[in-house]
């Protein structure tokens, strides 16, 4: 139900076609629509990253998979999406960051359509934990990713807790074993223990309104 702009080939292509062999991936920005395809406000990115990526993609996915255009020889050197995961478009986006550069399209190729049943909006934990799982496949490929994935791995676990997610003790455990810290340490133990990550969010606002 998302849509492509008249355009979207007619830009992109010779883009694509005219870019150095690599050049991987032309990816541009995506507008929100509603249901009935309603303009819906739609985020800016402060600055948008090109050329070698990995790294800030590790902190976040800027990469719509509608605004792309990739070249059908880098799924013969990466391979096809991991069907593992439950979303697999940024994953695919690290593999191919790896080896090719991306360049960035400014004008408008697609249309996002928003609506109450969107995976964003209804399976949250399962987000979560898909991007754990895609972002520590990429663990050991440099001391600045490590960096990265952990400080990622720090930040999503504690929100899987919150949210109640069944496997939120083993990434908690996996954050105490990145910063043996006391507070990874005691959210490990809580989840473990089998006590609520709501309750704890809850005892914590209390606290904070003494």
């Amino acid at each position: 139900d998302d849509v492509y702009l008249p355009d979207k080939l007619a830009v992109q292509v010779p883009l694509l076609r005219d870019a150095p062999p690599e050049v991987g991936v032309i990816f541009g920005p995506v507008e929100l629509i509603g249901p009935q395809g309603e303009p819906l406000p739609t985020p800016k990115w402060p600055a948008v990253p090109e050329g070698d990526i990995f790294l800030p993609l590790l902190h976040q996915n800027f990469v719509l998979a509608m605004g792309t255009l990739v070249r059908r020889s880098c799924y013969d050197k990466v391979g096809l999406y991991d069907e593992n995961l439950p979303f697999e478009d940024w994953d695919m986006w690290l593999r191919l960051a790896k080896e090719y550069k991306f360049v960035y399209s400014p004008q408008v190729s697609a249309r996002y359509r928003k609506h109450p049943g969107s995976v964003f909006d209804t399976r949250k934990k399962e987000m979560e934990e898909g991007s754990l799982l895609l972002l520590n496949k990429h663990r050991g490929c440099s001391k600045a990713a490590d960096v990265a994935i952990k400080a990622q791995v720090r930040t999503r676990s504690e929100l899987l807790y919150q949210l109640g997610g069944s496997h939120a003790a083993q990434w908690l455990r996996l954050r105490w074993q990145d910063d043996h810290s006391l507070q990874s340490l005691g959210l490990y133990l809580l989840a473990k223990l089998g006590i609520s990550g709501r309750r704890i969010m809850q005892a914590q606002a209390l606290l904070g309104r003494r």
